[in-house]
């Protein structure tokens, strides 16, 4: 979903909750629906959706520092897996110059620790078998402690017409327990969402 899009939503919602009130001012709304504006692959499948299997690691190796995008200090696991996002046949809205990719706060992300949580954890079927006190997270080669969530981790690239974009990230862990001895062994499944975003 196209950023400008969500925040219309949000005015319009906001404005007709007060319809009943007296106008003292009005506020013009101008949106945009887009079709699909960059056709998505990931790691070179032409899809938007994948699915990574990440290997294992000991708790005891959740020992490199990590900063989430509010500059908390975390640890987390070395580079588990590299994984590229691929863009191209860009089509930029009106004004826009740029794109970036956008890793969501919304499903299973966590502003508090810039990474995905653990949803194993929401099931009774699952929870007995799940990993406690790990989150999975991304980060880049350039800025290998910074965790990714949010627009303003975004990297941002102009496109060329015939021409593709490539996003390059790296997977950890992230440990959100106290220490690695508070961490609980068991299995990590979660959804990471990104959405395109554009200056």
């Amino acid at each position: 979903m196209n950023k400008f899009t969500a925040l219309s939503l949000v005015v319009s919602g906001l404005l007709a909750a007060s319809v009943a009130q007296a106008s003292d001012g009005q506020i013009q709304l101008n949106g945009q629906i887009l079709n699909q504006t960059c056709a998505v692959a990931i790691d070179g499948s032409p899809t938007g959706n994948s699915t990574i299997t990440l290997d294992g690691v000991p708790a005891s190796e959740l020992t490199v520092p990590l900063e989430t995008m509010s500059g908390a200090a975390l640890k987390g696991s070395d580079v588990i897996k590299n994984v590229q996002i691929s863009l191209e046949g860009c089509t930029l809205p009106a004004g826009k110059n740029t794109v970036g990719v956008s890793f969501d706060t919304t499903g299973y992300g966590q502003n508090t620790y810039s990474s995905y949580r653990n949803m194993l954890l929401d099931s009774i079927n699952t929870n007995s078998t799940a990993a406690k006190g790990v989150n999975i997270g991304f980060t880049t080669a350039d800025a290998a402690s910074e965790l990714l969530m949010g627009d303003t981790k975004a990297e941002y690239k102009t496109p060329v017409v015939g021409g593709s974009l490539s996003y390059d990230y790296q997977v950890r862990y992230v440990m959100t327990a106290a220490s690695t001895a508070d961490v609980v062994a068991g299995d990590l499944d979660s959804v990471a969402t990104f959405s395109l975003v554009y200056q």
